[in-house]
């Protein structure tokens, strides 16, 4: 298996291992929240997030977090569903706003009469 978090063996032993401590946890009482499993498994909650954004915890359990943005508790992805609304609502009108901008600059640089 290839280390892609570039880590040491220790330190790579340290995280499956703090991996191991969570899953076993977790299969015990089914749903439970990021400061309760620091609480329970004494790994740091710095060190579950990033296991959550890897990707590295899954199976038949539910783990409560913050949203990234807004800190509502959500359940899965890394942003609750108004802040995801909101982004795809920003994201729109740039998209908007740079299109109005090329045309602006098409307007400002082209002549439509004729010489």
């Amino acid at each position: 298996m290839e280390n892609q978090q570039k880590l040491c063996r220790d330190c790579l032993d340290r995280v499956d291992e703090e991996e191991k401590k969570i899953a076993e946890y977790l299969r015990k009482v089914d749903r439970a929240g990021v400061h309760q499993i620091q609480q329970a498994t004494g790994v740091r909650e710095k060190t579950i997030n990033r296991m959550l954004k890897q990707g590295r915890l899954f199976g038949d359990f539910t783990i409560e977090y913050p949203c990234e943005m807004c800190g509502a508790i959500i359940t899965e992805g890394r942003v609750c569903a108004p802040c995801l609304r909101s982004l795809g609502g920003d994201v729109a009108y740039q998209e908007k706003s740079l299109e109005e901008s090329i045309r602006e600059k098409r307007r400002m640089y082209t002549s439509d009469r004729k010489n």
